[in-house]
């Protein structure tokens, strides 16, 4: 997605999402957004790591996903 989420009309087709949806996300206050904007959307912030997270603090993002997973 090229344009920040802000919440206009011109980010509705998130509100249409309906099944689960996992997106690891940066900066944290777009992820924020765009989990604000599905209907069943949450959201999760790692502190500390960036693009290498997933690697670097896999002992707080595998239970994150295998959770994500179990609810969808």
């Amino acid at each position: 997605m090229s344009a920040e989420i802000s919440g206009s009309d011109d980010h509705n087709w998130l509100s249409q999402i309906v099944s689960g949806y996992l997106a690891i996300v940066f900066p944290p206050r777009i992820g924020r957004a765009a989990a604000t904007a599905m209907p069943t959307g949450s959201f999760a912030e790692i502190t500390g790591h960036a693009h290498g997270g997933a690697i670097e603090a896999g002992d707080q993002i595998t239970p994150l996903v295998l959770d994500f997973f179990a609810a969808h």
